[in-house]
């Protein structure tokens, strides 16, 4: 029977789920252990300007990641495309496991992919 005063495997502390991580190169590209967002060769263009354009993204799943860049760099265009308030025009990815085909915002929020936006306003729908 197991001591009393030692947690069980699954109680682990807190942050202890990410010490795989801990293990990844610092390398652009170095595949995650345990990532809840792939993303690979998703594109959307606007005419003749390409607003997105990335090969390959992993996301670990809890661990804090932010993406930066300068104004008009994409990154919203990113994250509409990724929680299906926009379409790309080429590319796959996967949540959580799963591929996202035909995402809708309403299917990916209750599958837990839930995101906020920059200026609040009531949605119409």
């Amino acid at each position: 029977m197991p001591d009393e005063l030692t947690p069980a495997p699954e109680s682990r502390l807190p942050g202890s789920e990410i010490e795989p991580i801990l293990t990844v190169p610092p390398v652009v590209g170095a595949p995650k252990p345990n990532p809840i967002l792939a993303v690979d060769n998703l594109t959307r263009s606007f005419g003749g300007l390409r607003a997105v354009d990335v090969d390959h993204l992993e996301l670990e799943r809890g661990v804090v990641t932010a993406l930066i860049g300068p104004n008009g760099a994409g990154k919203t265009t990113l994250f509409n495309l990724l929680t299906g308030f926009d379409r790309a025009d080429s590319g796959r990815w996967s949540f959580d496991g799963q591929p996202v085909s035909s995402p809708s915002p309403d299917l990916l929020a209750r599958k837990g992919m839930i995101r906020t936006f920059q200026l609040t306003k009531s949605l119409p729908s």
